[in-house]
């Protein structure tokens, strides 16, 4: 007998695809599957798992799904405090106390400590002595620019401070010649106090002061640090002490 030849496939193949009621039914049972789970589908199971915020609740002692009220692990919230074994305050006063001993250690401050070492160390090998202290103290100042040559002060600011050269004749006081830097650096402050030297040895050919009262008559050069008031040219300063 003669065989039948098979029929030849014209196009694709299409026994991959499923009617519409398998694919229903597939559905269904897809969905069936996860109303039996919407009970753990929670924030926590979505983040690390099904199941994983069940089981982190029932081990943590509080209420979940369980049968009863109360979770399976108790946690006692409230406990009483517990006791300690203390001896007892000796309030004798021969047992030394710690918090004694400590007060009456002698509190440093490192600063200081490190300046006063430096003092010792320059009287040590120069001789230092303290200044006395400043009772009180009167300053005048000249903002008029002082002269690039000598004479460095004028006929008005000679006649004013002939009036104060006498009080150089008590050992009490003492008279200082400030020049002001015009800007803070060396050069400036060399200038400055090459003229606060020429102001002073001009103070004293004016006063006729003897050597003793020269001794209280100082120069010096300083930079000006206060920037909302006007710098003044020189200023002479009148310091009386404190006796000793």
């Amino acid at each position: 007998m003669k065989r039948m030849k098979r029929p030849v496939v014209s196009g694709p193949n299409k026994g991959y695809l499923v009617s519409f009621g398998d694919t229903m039914t597939a559905l269904l049972a897809f969905f069936i599957v996860l109303n039996s789970l919407a009970e753990d589908q929670t924030g926590a199971n979505l983040y690390a798992g099904t199941g994983s915020f069940a089981v982190a609740i029932s081990g943590f002692g509080m209420t979940n799904r369980q049968s009863s009220k109360r979770a399976s692990v108790v946690v006692q919230k409230q406990a009483t405090s517990p006791i300690y074994g203390i001896a007892e305050v000796d309030d004798s006063e021969n047992v030394p106390s710690l918090d004694l001993e400590r007060n009456r250690q002698r509190v440093i401050d490192q600063e200081r400590e490190q300046w006063e070492r430096f003092l010792n160390e320059i009287d040590h090998r120069y001789g230092v002595q303290p200044l006395p202290r400043i009772q009180s103290q009167v300053a005048f100042d000249v903002f008029d620019r002082i002269p690039a040559r000598r004479p460095r002060l004028s006929d008005t600011e000679r006649m004013a401070f002939s009036d104060l050269l006498p009080l150089l004749r008590h050992d009490n006081y003492r008279v200082a010649v400030v020049v002001w830097a015009t800007t803070p650096n060396q050069s400036a402050w060399e200038r400055a106090m090459h003229q606060a030297k020429e102001i002073r040895t001009e103070l004293v050919e004016l006063g006729q002061l003897r050597p003793d009262e020269q001794q209280r008559l100082v120069a010096m050069a300083r930079p000006w640090h206060d920037a909302d008031k006007k710098r003044p040219s020189m200023s002479l300063l009148v310091l009386k002490l404190e006796r000793g």
